[in-house]
């Protein structure tokens, strides 16, 4: 995607209704995820790097780090500040077994930190993380109430 489809399905984000379960869909090499409470949009997914070096993984993820900067610094001009957003303690309540909010409980296992904003009652997270084996990094655009 690029930026203004980025900036389109944001706004399209805090308006799309909620499906009453979890529903995940392959795009292309990413998925989305969405369930009560939620939604998860693969906006860019990197080719697999099972056997790559980390010389290329650092190239690609920085490159990844630039393309989610574009669009933080977007959705900035349009929306305001956005406000910091750290699942790590999500993750240890995980590890202790206790429940989470939908959209921790799903981004808990791949990303550990987002630029949030608050939209017509929902959370707007844009953040990038690494969700597969293939060391795929991702950038997502999500939401939640």
């Amino acid at each position: 995607m690029d930026l203004d489809e980025c900036l389109t399905l944001a706004e399209e984000l805090v308006q799309r209704a909620y499906p009453p379960q979890r529903i995940a869909r392959h795009v292309g090499q990413g998925m989305d995820v969405s369930g009560p409470g939620y939604h998860v949009m693969s906006v860019a997914v990197s080719d697999v790097f099972w056997e790559e070096s980390a010389e290329r993984w650092e190239e690609v993820w920085g490159h990844f780090e630039a393309k989610r900067a574009q669009l933080v610094a977007a959705l900035t001009a349009t929306w305001g500040l956005s406000c910091p957003r750290t699942f790590r303690a999500d993750l240890d309540r995980t590890l202790r077994g206790e429940p989470l909010p939908p959209l921790a409980d799903v981004l808990v296992e791949f990303v550990t930190d987002a630029d949030t904003w608050y939209r017509y009652g929902r959370s707007v997270c844009v953040s990038l993380g690494q969700w597969d084996k293939g060391l795929r990094p991702r950038k997502w655009c999500t939401t939640c109430p």
